[in-house]
């Protein structure tokens, strides 16, 4: 079919030169203050295909299940056994649990700070970003035929000529 339409357009271009040429506007037709003009039949525009880097952001579970209090819990422990090992006779219970509490304080802190820097709790879970390349459509120029002095041209431009296709002298 796109066969049959660029035989159709050159046909067609070839009437309107030839009906230029038949009325006697071969030369007057074409000048405009010196410069020349050629008359536009076609314009069809060229489209490529442009590869494009997108970044894709992916996250995954990796299916470990991690306590939400965990950092605290983990320091209460470490502070007890610290606090009970450090005190002596009667005070060992008293500085086992201070020994927990500051332990506990300290975790949960820990475990917040390590948080925030991942951007919010990781409950088992990392995300990344890796990039992908795709492809979009980009018009590369435009192929044009216009007609001149009764006789058919084809060129190819950055950009629509519109009706008139200016000539180089």
């Amino acid at each position: 079919m796109d066969m049959r339409q660029g035989v159709l357009g050159v046909v067609a271009s070839l009437g309107v030169c030839g009906a230029a040429m038949a009325h006697g506007h071969d030369d007057d037709r074409y000048r405009n203050r010196g410069a020349e003009y050629g008359d536009v039949t076609r314009v069809r525009q060229v489209v490529r295909s442009v590869p494009v880097s997108v970044p894709v952001q992916q996250c995954y579970r990796d299916g470990g299940y991690r306590h939400p209090h965990g950092g605290a819990l983990l320091g209460g422990l470490i502070g007890a056994t610290i606090g009970h090992n450090l005190a002596f006779g009667p005070g060992r219970g008293p500085a086992t649990v201070a020994g927990a509490v500051i332990g506990s304080a300290i975790g949960r802190d820990a475990e917040r700070r390590a948080a925030d820097d991942r951007g919010g709790y990781d409950r088992g879970g990392y995300c990344e970003t890796r990039y992908e390349t795709r492809y979009e459509p980009q018009i590369a120029g435009y192929e044009v035929t216009y007609c001149y002095r009764g006789r058919t041209y084809r060129t190819h431009l950055d950009h629509d000529p519109g009706r008139r296709l200016p000539l180089p002298g």
